[in-house]
């Protein structure tokens, strides 16, 4: 039985290293070479698990595109690059980092860029974009914005033949306002911390995290997503396995690094026995839908960030009168505390905020208090034995 070959010019499908590819014409170009014109074909891979049905039904789309001019360089537009960043360099990112640079690409790129050819885009649409972005975004947000704008022209330049693009359209040095650095927030001094600590509600579900916060130095999504099955009451530890990203999903941990292990103070243990007390009520309640959480709405849903990082947090430094810091700076203080605690020991405080570099702990999440040092550990000493 004679197979029925396909037609010339309608492209193929191929499987590579266990990936469907579709493969199909996207105009000529002349060969200097050997005085001949060749056709440039196009390898466009199909997402991971995509059958051999959808990879044939994406192919007559591509042919189709190409008959009506849409994928000639001269026609290509930003939406066009950008949709193609999503699925190449995005493909393999984790689903919550994925939907980070799509609402990145939606709410900025797309709307001031995305009907603007690639090959067409200068220097001048970039400095627009810039003024466009730092009329309603700070500073350090606005080159978040041009930095990712930057990578999808690399994309394009990768494929000349496609985009049409031969240099970076984004000058190398651009000029930004002067207060352009972001702001760093300093962690609490060992007095600010327990000034801080005191004003923490001792009869309230705001108390156990803020002392997760406070002696485990775990970011705010691994609190969050903290599960009574990982507390070893026993041996007073907790297992970090799970994080709570921004769009209220249980997801991975930050890096591999991050899955760990971490020590729970007498203080700790002691505020989840009283919210497991706490929840126990809550779980009779209608409605409770329970997913394990520790840290969970009354209808047993977990919280979202800002309940934690803005709500309670703010209430308790405007109670102790304190500088404002970002909920954050409590893993840096817990950082800092300890290197004065262990004398320094840089390795010990590394390894309890799971550092895969020691350069990062040392720069970023600690601080040096020389005055008065061992009269404010004294204080905070005092403050927990309380």
């Amino acid at each position: 039985m004679n197979r029925k070959r396909r037609q010339r010019g309608s492209g193929s499908i191929v499987k590579k290293n266990g990936r469907l590819y579709i493969v199909y014409p996207i105009g000529k170009r002349w060969n200097a070479t050997n005085g001949r014109m060749e056709t440039k074909q196009k390898w466009e891979s199909l997402p991971e698990g995509a059958t051999k049905k959808e990879a044939g039904d994406r192919l007559k789309q591509r042919i189709g595109e190409v008959s009506a001019g849409k994928v000639m360089p001269q026609n290509r537009t930003v939406n066009d690059l950008a949709e193609s960043f999503l699925n190449t360099r995005c493909a393999h990112l984790k689903q919550h980092v994925k939907r980070q640079y799509e609402d990145m690409l939606r709410l900025r790129i797309r709307g001031a860029l995305g009907g603007l050819k690639v090959s067409e885009i200068r220097p001048a649409h970039i400095h627009g974009f810039q003024q466009h972005l730092l009329k309603e975004l700070s500073v350090s947000t606005a080159k978040l914005y041009v930095r990712l704008t930057k990578q999808l022209f690399r994309v394009a330049m990768e494929d000349e033949d496609e985009w049409g693009v031969t240099r970076n359209p984004i000058p190398l040095r651009m000029q930004w306002p002067r207060d352009s650095k972001p702001r760093v927030y300093e962690p609490y001094t060992p007095d600010e911390a327990a000034r801080y600590l005191k004003q923490v509600p001792a009869k309230d579900s705001i108390r156990a995290p803020i002392l997760v916060a406070l002696f485990t130095g775990m970011r705010v999504g691994e609190i969050l997503a903290m599960k009574w099955d990982n507390v070893d009451w026993q041996n007073c530890r907790y297992r970090i396995t799970q994080n709570l990203t921004r769009d209220l999903r249980i997801d991975t941990v930050k890096t591999a690094g991050s899955e760990s292990t971490v020590m729970l103070h007498a203080l700790v243990i002691d505020a989840l026995k009283k919210q497991r007390e706490r929840q126990q009520f809550m779980r009779r309640r209608k409605g409770y839908e329970d997913q394990g959480l520790i840290f969970a709405t009354s209808t047993g849903k977990p919280y979202p960030h800002h309940q934690l990082g803005r709500r309670w947090h703010w209430s308790i430094i405007k109670a102790a009168g304190l500088r404002h810091v970002s909920f954050h700076t409590l893993r840096k203080t817990f950082g800092s505390l300890l290197l004065h605690v262990s004398g320094g020991n840089m390795k010990e405080v590394q390894d309890a905020l799971r550092h895969a570099d020691s350069a990062l702990t040392a720069n970023t999440y600690t601080t040096t208090y020389d005055e008065r040092l061992g009269e404010d550990l004294d204080k905070v000493a005092d403050l927990l034995a309380s």
